[in-house]
């Protein structure tokens, strides 16, 4: 990773958790047909002309953000199109230990008919934005309308600057806590018991004389920026 800008690894292990054993040279089709699909997305996201352009300059700004990458893509259609499409997208089996929500750059590309609504750009955005730190992270969103999809919704995510989960496949260490011993054999103090009431009445009449004013305090929202919304505003302006 010294010496360029984005990096997509594809671990032998997760070839094996989800084809199984299968052949190596199935399992290296399998990793080239991820890496196909990450360059062919990147080029379709800047040769396709839309609604909502990304340009070279765009992908440029988020891939210089060092670290790991990865490309996914997600279609659907139906009622529901916009969370299952974009859900497909950032869930690759063969990438999951990678850690999303610190990503540093984001492209997000939608291909649909002229079916698709505003309020599923929205969802798309908000599925995105609860992932990631969009205070850190250089969010980009295209839009592209194309007849040809039908009912179908397209969702390309490309995510950089991203890190390895460190604790992915590990199983939580479960620790004992020792259990103290009673000996009967010791005396007990019969004072002692008649000591703790006496000191529990004490308190609770001291708390029942002086209450305490609770301060609250209102979270005030996180206001989130980048949104889709956003574009199509400055869209809309030119």
């Amino acid at each position: 990773t010294n010496f360029v800008d984005s990096i997509i690894t594809i671990p032998n292990d997760k070839l094996m958790s989800v084809y199984g054993n299968i052949s190596m040279q199935d399992a290296f089709k399998k990793a080239d047909d991820v890496l196909l699909h990450a360059v062919q997305g990147i080029a379709e996201t800047i040769a396709s002309e839309g609604m909502i352009n990304i340009d070279f300059n765009d992908i440029r700004t988020a891939m210089t953000a060092k670290g790991h990458a990865m490309m996914g893509i997600g279609r659907a259609s139906g009622d529901d199109r916009a969370r299952q499409a974009t859900e497909k997208a950032i869930r690759s089996p063969l990438l999951d230990d990678l850690r999303l929500e610190n990503a540093k750059g984001l492209l997000v590309n939608v291909i649909s008919s002229e079916s698709l609504s505003l309020d599923e750009l929205s969802k798309i955005s908000v599925i995105v934005e609860e992932i990631t730190d969009i205070d850190d992270a250089h969010i980009f969103y295209g839009s592209v309308i194309d007849e040809k999809m039908g009912d179908d919704l397209h969702v390309t995510v490309i995510a950089t600057g991203l890190t390895l989960d460190e604790n992915a496949g590990q199983e939580p260490e479960v620790v004992e806590q020792p259990v103290p011993s009673v000996n009967s054999t010791q005396p007990v103090d019969p004072n002692l018991h008649t000591s703790a009431l006496n000191s529990q009445k004490q308190a609770q009449a001291q708390y029942q004389e002086s209450p305490v004013r609770a301060n609250v305090t209102q979270e005030q929202p996180k206001t989130k920026t980048n949104s889709i919304q956003d574009y199509l505003k400055r869209q809309q302006n030119k």
